[in-house]
């Protein structure tokens, strides 16, 4: 059998997904706004199984992104009516009632906080806890650039240990043959990869509160503290990286619509 050659990636529909995703949730509630998740999924899919970034780490990281907003848009458009159901804390009326432009503003603050703050579905007995609410901004800021610069330096240490590893080298020896601090370096792998996420999230966080779009209560950490984690169940309720408030939610809306259960 043959394979299909690929295209090359086009950021072009990548950018006419987004758009449209966020006009499926700006629009207001009707029987029919479900036609919006039709091309919005076509693209997406098309984007995934038949473009290439001509890397096949660029492919993974784009896959589980734009997979990651398939579902989180079967939500928003086909499983929770957005504007009826879902509301900021601070919101007095239903956005519906509201215009198109302040419709698409509340979008795009639902669709880019995916962790629920500031929503009426805020996982608050999750989340790590907020920053003191009397931090200025220019404290939380130097706090996050200096969590951002401690990452680097641990980043760049765990990629040391994964290049002296003798396991990682050409024609080393397995894994399970080899000394035990060998096989716990393995952990590093996981290490970095938290600290990828926990940079990413600092920068944003630092970017949104310097140009006044949030306050600095409204990052609460990434993740919850190690010396939580002395069980089992605390280490996935409050210590684990907790990203997708709405995938929860879902879940949870789903198995009570259809399980009737609560």
């Amino acid at each position: 059998m043959t394979m299909v050659a690929r295209r090359d990636f086009s950021w072009s529909l990548f950018l006419i997904a987004q758009a449209i995703y966020h006009l499926g949730v700006s629009a207001r509630p009707s029987p029919f706004r479900w036609l919006y998740f039709l091309p919005f999924g076509g693209i997406c899919i098309y984007l995934v199984m038949f473009t290439t970034l001509k890397n096949t780490v660029h492919d993974y990281g784009m896959g589980c992104y734009i997979f990651t907003l398939l579902f989180a848009a079967s939500d928003y458009i086909l499983i929770t009516d957005v504007q009826k159901e879902l509301r900021m804390k601070n919101q007095t009326q239903p956005i519906y009632t509201k215009s198109f432009l302040e419709r698409l503003k509340w979008s795009m603050t639902l669709l880019n906080g995916p962790r629920g703050v500031g929503w009426n579905f805020e996982p608050s007995g999750y989340l790590p806890r907020s920053p003191i609410p009397s931090m200025s901004r220019k404290a939380f800021i130097a706090r996050k650039l200096l969590e951002i610069s401690l990452n680097v330096i641990l980043y760049d240490l765990t990629g040391f240990l994964n290049r002296v590893n003798p396991c990682f080298a050409h024609h080393g020896p397995p894994v399970s043959e080899s000394a035990f601090v060998w096989r716990l370096a393995l952990l590093s792998y996981a290490f970095a990869a938290y600290l990828t996420i926990s940079t990413l999230h600092c920068g944003y966080s630092v970017l949104s509160v310097g140009v006044g779009a949030t306050e600095p209560k409204e990052w609460p950490s990434i993740a919850g503290h190690l010396k939580d984690a002395y069980t089992v169940r605390n280490y996935w309720g409050q210590v684990h990286l907790f990203l997708l408030a709405s995938a929860r939610r879902a879940d949870e809306h789903a198995h009570s619509d259809v399980f009737g259960t609560k």
